[in-house]
């Protein structure tokens, strides 16, 4: 253990006289402004009875305080009638100033006192944050002797009831050169809700204290509130209890938990504010205050629509013709809005609307229209919007540009031989550039240019969000706009096509020292005869190894010699899991002496089995971060990291009283009808699981005893849970909450068309007419009747502007969020 010695006491003391005589020396005649006394004290949790509480204390230049304990006769009405929860008992850290210009004293002594504090700055720096701790205490117990009489002091402000008066002490404060926390300790209270007020004789501060073995977890859906009553020690439900939701100054709902603690109570209210949830059972409270509650929800947002053009740019004289496919969205489903008249509205990049028209929503749910622009009409980015005939809008909306462009003569593209390379390894690619008409563009001068630019990824991120390849995917080979920063430039190149329009290059890569990956990107620009430059571009990822490894631990606060549960992956780029030894660092990072040094303060050893997972415990010492390395079998060493708070004993900032709990899925995806079933890591003995499903509304609910440390959990799965739906697991124990949520992903294939086009001949003339055969089948083969839309445009328009319009399946049926919010009443 680090000690601050005597010696370094006593250089700190001549340091802080040295800057005293040099900055305030010259200034012995000029009167400086005492900084205004202050105290403030707070609570960020409740306790158990029997457990001994704490408030938090802010002074500054206070020499004595008295603490007055109440207790509160009636917790519901008192909460009831309470301003605002929040902010009870506090006031501003600094006064407020009352002179609009400083006079030049003033500003001069303002000089002084940041000159002192970056000279403060500077000697914390000369120190380790174990040596300010340790200095710090030595200055509070040095303490200092008060002159005043408590007992005349603080007559002056009068208790607030006696008869509910509990306590009363009074405490000296140490010398501090700045505000500084400090916790004041109150032992042996009962069951209750107390009133704690602070005064130094003039000025008052207040903070609630709630003492219970009542604990609260809510679940917050658009206009639903779900409450789950359990006791704080067992984490088992409490029935009959009353619970009350109070917003904008009056109650909304109330309810009262059923056998299971569970109360669903639906809020009509559009808006709330100030806004408390109150439980309560015999004498135990339980209060939640949040800041935000999701209620009803709003019509218009209940709509969606994909909005299209029949291309994605235009130039001024153009006709624009556009459609929409509007569905409202009905809980779980979406249904057409028949019937339905909407106003559609074009705004130009300066908001100018260009057209407004009406439409009546059709049996399929589609709307469409055009349009002819002006001549004279502004370039750039133009808005499609939707809004009922009230002046509501929807959110649907869609865009289109437009352009004084001139269309290209032929397609660039570059085509690695494979997305991905090993650092070291050279790229091998292919630049083609062909006519819109099919001939290769033989003999053309070609320069290319390499990009380079740091490539990260997530290792606990959820694969079956990332591509097949990964990170390194073809990012399509084409022109058009910029969808990655292309980092920084390697080399420039030309070269020459052959006589079928191509040329094969190689592109050295580098292996890195900060062992990163890294993408690449290869740009190929070709001049046509009109002396415009035509590009097209793609990357491949290099990477420092052939597979990553990462660690996560069970939460992010820890206090030293506490045990951190580590969870260890590896994988390769492919998302296999890879059985490998790893070596696990804990590792101080502090900035000392004008740079960063790095200081290894434990280690640990493990392996990962079949599935590329492992488990580590090790315990907390000094540090800001963990650092997993791996040899990979071309003998180099990866590694990943992940970041941690580790304090020490009696010093740590707050308490974390829920904990991230850990849920493992049979399958990567279900279908409607299946049964998934959930390994749910509770780590504790014997739990009260509450368990629902969540997406943009709270679909079922249920609570299950279990009586090990691993619970398999069941969940059916219906067609209401597509495209994809949360399962959230929540428990109380030992006066901490648990909670976790897994994504199960419900692909809506049946939801699917197979359209195909099949033009009457393989070849048209210029001015012959064309004809198109268009199939609708769903998922089944069985034919579909519904409205389409054909679109015939140059293809070298998406060379000027690429459609930015999105799959119709992804839009309507990818992957949603959750809109359910936990709240406890543990802060």
């Amino acid at each position: 253990m680090e000690h601050i010695k005597r010696s370094e006491l006593t250089i700190v003391r001549l340091a802080a006289l040295w800057a005293a005589v040099c900055l305030l020396g010259v200034l012995c005649s000029v009167p400086a402004r005492a900084a205004e006394p202050y105290f403030s004290v707070s609570t960020d949790r409740t306790f158990q009875p029997g457990q001994k509480a704490t408030i938090h204390l802010y002074t500054r230049d206070v020499e004595a305080l008295e603490f007055r304990l109440y207790h509160v006769n009636e917790p519901t009405v008192f909460f009831e009638k309470l301003g605002d929860v929040h902010g009870f008992g506090l006031r501003s850290m600094s006064p407020k100033e009352e002179i609009d210009e400083r006079t030049w004293i003033e500003r001069f002594h303002d000089w002084k006192r940041d000159a002192l504090v970056r000279f403060r700055r500077f000697c914390r720096g000369q120190f380790s944050s174990r040596s300010r701790t340790e200095f710090r205490e030595a200055q509070g117990r040095e303490g200092k002797k008060s002159n005043v009489s408590p007992t005349a002091l603080f007559a002056q402000i009068p208790v607030l009831n006696s008869r509910q008066l509990v306590a009363r002490w009074q405490q000296e404060m140490p010398p501090k050169f700045y505000s500084q926390r400090q916790d004041v300790p109150i032992e042996h209270l009962e069951t209750g809700v107390y009133v704690i007020e602070a005064t130094d004789g003039k000025l008052r501060a207040y903070t609630v204290l709630i003492v219970s073995d009542l604990a609260l977890v809510i679940k917050n859906a658009p206009g639903q509130v779900l409450a789950y009553a359990t006791d704080r020690r067992e984490g088992a439900p409490v029935p009959n209890t009353q619970v009350d939701l109070w917003g904008s100054k009056k109650q909304q709902v109330s309810g009262q938990t059923d056998n299971n603690g569970l109360a669903l109570m639906t809020v009509s209210a559009e808006r709330l504010e100030d806004i408390r949830i109150i439980g309560t059972h015999g004498k135990d409270v339980a209060l939640i205050a949040p800041y935000y509650l999701s209620l009803s929800s709003n019509p218009a947002q209940d709509w969606t629509g994909y909005l299209y053009t029949d291309r994605p740019v235009y130039r001024p004289g153009h006709t624009v013709h556009f459609k929409g496919i509007l569905r409202a969205r009905n809980s779980d489903q979406f249904r057409a809005p028949a019937g339905e008249q909407v106003q559609i509205v074009v705004n130009d990049p300066n908001n100018k609307q260009v057209y407004q028209g009406n439409a009546a929503v059709t049996a399929f749910g589609g709307i469409h229209g055009d349009f002819t622009l002006a001549t004279d009409v502004a370039l750039g980015y133009y808005s499609i919007n939707v809004r009922s005939k009230a002046g509501v809008q929807y959110s649907m909306n869609g865009s289109f540009y437009v352009e004084e462009y001139k269309k290209p003569e032929y397609e660039v593209k570059v085509t690695p031989d494979k997305p991905r390379v090993l650092e070291g390894e050279a790229i091998s690619a292919t630049i083609e550039a062909k006519y819109y008409f099919g001939e290769p563009a033989a003999g053309a001068q070609v320069k290319y240019v390499v990009h380079r630019a740091t490539s990260w990824s997530y290792l606990f991120g959820d694969e079956e969000d990332m591509g097949p390849g990964g990170e390194g995917d073809f990012d399509g080979g084409g022109g058009g706009e910029e969808s990655e920063y292309a980092g920084d430039q390697l080399s420039e190149q030309s070269g020459k096509l052959d006589a079928n329009g191509r040329l094969h290059i190689t592109v050295p890569t580098t292996v890195s020292d900060h062992k990163y990956d890294y993408r690449y990107r290869i740009e190929a620009r070709i001049t046509d005869e009109s002396r415009r430059e035509i590009s097209g571009h793609n990357s491949v990822l290099a990477t420092y190894g052939s597979f990553q490894v990462g660690v996560q631990a069970d939460k992010y606060l820890y206090t030293e010699g506490e045990t951190i549960h580590l969870s260890a992956l590896a994988k390769d780029y492919d998302s296999n899991p890879v059985q490998t030894a790893y070596h696990l660092e804990m590792v101080q990072h502090e900035y000392r002496q004008g740079k960063y040094e790095e200081t290894v303060t434990a280690t640990a050893d493990g392996q990962t089995g079949k599935d590329g997972s492992g488990k580590t415990d090790m315990q907390a010492k000094s540090g800001s971060y963990l650092r997993i390395t791996a040899r990979t079998p071309e003998g180099r060493v990866v590694q990943g990291q992940t970041w941690l708070w580790i304090v020490s004993p009696g010093h740590a900032l707050w308490r974390e009283n829920q904990q991230q709990l850990q849920i493992i899925a049979d399958k990567k995806s279900y279908k409607p009808g299946d049964t998934a079933q959930l390994l749910v890591m509770t780590n504790v003995p014997q739990a009260y699981l509450l368990i629902t499903t969540e997406g943009q509304s709270l679909k079922s609910k249920r609570v299950e005893k279990v009586t090990s440390p691993t619970a398999m959990i069941s969940v059916p799965i219906t067609g209401n849970d597509e495209p994809n739906m949360y399962v959230s697991v929540a428990f109380v124990h030992n006066d901490t909450l648990f909670t976790g949520s897994k994504n199960l992903k419900v692909p809506a294939t049946e939801k699917k068309l197979n359209i195909t086009i099949e033009p009457s001949q393989p070849q048209f003339k210029p001015g012959e007419a064309a004809r198109y055969n268009i199939t609708a089948l769903d998922a089944a083969g069985k034919p579909v009747v519904g409205e389409f839309s054909l679109g015939v445009v140059d293809e070298s328009i998406y060379a000027v502007r690429p459609d930015a319009t999105g799959d119709i399946h992804d839009f309507f049926y990818g992957s949603v969020g959750n809109f359910v919010r936990v709240e406890s009443s543990f802060s």
